[in-house]
């Protein structure tokens, strides 16, 4: 599992204890629109590194696609890592129409494989 977000279940949507405003995924402020940086999960184990056995460059195009969790693709497909579950809102901004494309804006191999992505959103 991810190792990054609140740390706190109210990071999933319908936990009981959520405060609407201040925790989970309903808020007043439609966070559908907007753009993001953040530090992606697991990216040793998922298919990019896997294939390709390196991180990649920093300006690969990247979107965000969901399967079963919330992941970052490349444009060719592979799986580069998965959004931290303070994102999990996004799934039902896509379900609306929404699409999140963005660019790798960092990409370390030290001291830990990292990749930080700029994620913009776009309606269709």
């Amino acid at each position: 599992m991810g190792s990054t977000g609140t740390g706190n279940f109210s990071d999933y949507k319908k936990f009981p204890r959520a405060i609407k405003g201040v925790t989970g995924a309903d808020d007043s402020e439609d966070k559908c629109a907007l753009a993001f940086s953040t530090l992606i999960e697991d990216v040793d184990t998922c298919e990019y590194y896997s294939e390709k056995g390196t991180l990649p460059a920093v300006g690969t195009e990247v979107y965000i696609d969901f399967k079963v969790r919330l992941v970052v693709k490349s444009n060719d497909g592979l799986i580069i890592g998965y959004l931290p579950t303070k994102y999990n809102y996004l799934r039902n901004c896509i379900l609306k129409g929404f699409t999140y494309t963005g660019v790798v804006s960092n990409a370390s191999s030290t001291p830990i494989n990292t990749v930080v992505v700029d994620i913009t959103p776009t309606t269709v």
